[in-house]
């Protein structure tokens, strides 16, 4: 009896210590001490573990999460939240696992998956509807109410703040009040005074550095909307000292944005670039904590307006000089492509992420080569147009106009029976004043869709950015066989292309026996494309296209499929890979980072230049125009780009193939040279 009573002393003691160690991290980190509250933290968790206390146990992984979270590591936080589900699934503890999948909920709509976010809200408001408590309930509602007041939905926002703030006051929770009360103020420019007066006022009495920095951006920008200028400046600056203190940086960026555009408003240019300049560098920090590629684009993709206004700015400030105005433009498009590629291995040019207009003219253009870099805004749009010798600028409408004009002419392209469309019109609108024997285009939303080889006598290449084409660059060159070809697949559960084998056996025939490897039929396997890197990878197949799931995105072979995410694990080194299936170059679009394609994928393997597809081409007609691409690349012995510029003219000049449908579909992303 003793030794019971001495072994449950020592359980309650361990238990306690745990417990203690918990709620020190939870105060350690609103301290803004936060690697200590994760030392604790992981203490504790320890110690649960041992004791084996599933509900401890997750509650210490949630407050890893949400450490995390607040440090801007929330890739990190997206796992810890996984394995607390885990644990309380096996567990069966259905009310903490509603609260922890309703904290998936706000962390996915931080990261800007809106649909992944109001999916797990709404099952956790299912899983607590008259089950859970007033608290757990409140936070729910509330992280409901705050997405759909960012929706701009301010009905439907004021109802669950209301409700949330409601239950809030049930159940006794000092913050979640505030949060209602905070968030409730914005609903109004011109009322919440007295919501935000109450929310700050718990902030305070609670400590809460963060939630009294959050409060005070809402307050600044309130102050800002009724044209306080000089204390709404005071409020965001008192936020971004205590967002710094707090070490939550995601708070510090929007606040420095929050005071940039003030600081224009007001007519300082200078603070206003230096602010938002911060703001992007924070958000590029944040962004580098998220390992997937998928998450860290569409981030980015959530602070693309920081970017838009430097360009703005820049311009404004450096009338007549647009290459402050390039950079800008450079950094919001390149960073993320840049970082796969150097992640993937493929280490080569500069070693800066991002290029100036003097590196992208020393490092990367030829004397025969124009760049062209668009930048879509919202009320009026860039081109940016850089040369060996100089760097020009031109204004364009806003992205709305761009945009629609762009998928009409895309209606009209992939569409064999229905009018051309007028190419001299979108080089008008599109390619003002530009002329070169060669184009390296790098081109924004809807455009991406574009056959720009139809707009210009250009041979044409496309790329996310030029300082994307200047990391490809450095890749040492292809050391084996020269050409492998996986062709005319056996895929049962889709009909056969009846011209792949064609294809097939016309490109093999302009290179001898022991320089080429040919995988057809059954051989053409996904085992046998990662056995077999050559020099240039021609793929005859289908192709399947998933834009709202792009890992499901795939090249369909014999016995499987390369999906996005197979190729992306790839080391495969190629100068080149054509891709001779309907629409590969096409993917989800991810704003300033280009598609979330088959072609990044393979340039992320390693692949230098990549040949795709923007439409469901026409199966005679590719084995055509491959025909003629592949003897003018290796008989006439011309770069990919002009190769396939040459067959494309082959094809529109005959009466059966005249129809851009049939030739421009085919383009060439990545390195020109």
């Amino acid at each position: 009896m003793a030794v019971w009573i001495f072994l449950a002393l020592f359980w309650w003691q361990d238990a306690e210590r745990a417990e203690m160690l918990h709620n020190e991290a939870l105060q350690l980190y609103e301290k803004g001490q936060a690697e200590d509250g994760i030392a604790a933290v992981r203490q504790s968790l320890a110690m649960h573990r041992q004791l084996g206390k599933p509900a401890e146990q997750a509650l210490n992984l949630r407050l890893l999460a949400y450490i995390h979270e607040g440090i801007g590591e929330r890739q990190k936080a997206l796992a810890f939240y996984e394995q607390a589900l885990a644990v309380l699934r096996k567990a069966q503890l259905r009310d903490l696992e509603a609260k922890t999948i309703r904290d998936v909920g706000v962390l996915y709509f931080n990261l800007n998956e809106n649909a992944k976010a109001f999916a797990y809200l709404e099952r956790a408001l299912a899983m607590q509807r008259g089950t859970a408590k007033p608290g757990a309930l409140a936070l729910t509602v509330f992280g409901l109410g705050e997405m759909r007041r960012y929706q701009r939905e301010t009905a439907k926002a004021r109802l669950l703040l209301d409700e949330a703030l409601q239950l809030a006051r049930a159940a006794g929770d000092r913050r979640t009040e505030a949060d209602a009360l905070s968030s409730r103020a914005m609903l109004d420019p011109q009322m919440g005074q007295e919501d935000l007066a109450a929310a700050l006022a718990i902030r305070q009495e609670m400590k809460d550095i963060r939630g009294e920095a959050s409060t005070r951006v809402k307050l600044g920008t309130k102050l800002l909307g009724q044209g306080a200028v000089a204390p709404a400046r005071e409020e965001l600056q008192r936020s971004i000292a205590l967002f710094s203190e707090a070490k939550y940086r995601g708070g510090e960026a929007f606040a420095r944005q929050t005071l940039a555009m003030l600081e224009r408003r007001a007519g300082n240019l200078e603070a206003a670039a230096r602010e938002m300049l911060a703001a992007v560098t924070l958000a590029e920090g944040l962004r580098q904590k998220l390992s997937d590629q998928d998450l860290r684009a569409t981030y980015i993709g959530y602070v693309q307006n920081r970017y838009e206004f430097l360009i703005e700015v820049y311009l404004e400030l450096d009338k007549g000089d647009p290459r402050r105005a390039f950079a800008i433009s450079e950094r919001a498009r390149a960073r993320a492509i840049v970082e796969a590629l150097s992640e993937a291995g493929v280490k080569g040019g500069p070693e800066r992420a991002t290029l100036t207009a003097e590196q992208v003219q020393r490092d990367v253009l030829d004397a025969e080569t124009t760049l062209v870099e668009y930048s879509l805004g919202q009320e009026r749009s860039h081109l940016f147009i850089v040369t060996k010798g100089a760097v020009q600028h031109r204004l364009l409408p806003g992205r709305g106009t761009l945009e629609a004009m762009a998928r009409q002419a895309y209606a009209g392209y992939r569409t064999a029976g229905s009018a051309r469309p007028d190419a001299a019109a979108l080089a008008k609108a599109l390619l003002p004043g530009v002329s070169a024997k060669r184009l390296l285009v790098v081109a924004d939303g809807a455009l991406q869709y574009l056959p720009f080889a139809d707009l210009t006598g250009a041979a044409v290449t496309l790329a996310p950015s030029a300082s994307a084409v200047a990391a490809q660059r450095g890749a040492p060159g292809f050391v084996g066989k020269r050409l492998a070809v996986f062709a005319d697949p056996a895929a049962p559960q889709l009909a056969r292309l009846a011209f792949a084998r064609m294809e097939a056996e016309q490109v093999l025939a302009l290179v001898p026996a022991g320089e080429r490897l040919a995988a057809m039929g059954a051989a053409a396997t996904p085992d046998a494309v990662r056995q077999n890197p050559a020099a240039v990878m021609h793929f005859a197949a289908h192709s399947v296209l998933d834009t709202d799931r792009p890992e499901r995105t795939e090249i369909v072979l014999s016995g499987g499929s390369l999906r996005l995410r197979d190729v992306y694990g790839m080391k495969l080194g190629a100068e080149l890979a054509v891709l001779s299936a309907c629409q590969t170059a096409l993917g989800r679009e991810m704003k300033r980072e280009g598609l979330m394609s088959l072609t990044r994928a393979f340039q992320q393997a390693g692949v230098k230049r990549v040949v795709a597809s923007l439409w469901k081409v026409d199966d005679r007609a590719t084995a055509e125009l491959m025909k003629h691409f592949y003897t003018e690349m290796f008989v006439a012995k011309r770069p990919a780009a002009e190769a396939l510029r040459e067959a494309q003219r082959r094809l529109a000049a005959s009466r059966r193939w005249a129809h851009p449908f049939y030739w421009a579909g085919f383009v060439v992303q990545g390195e020109f040279l």
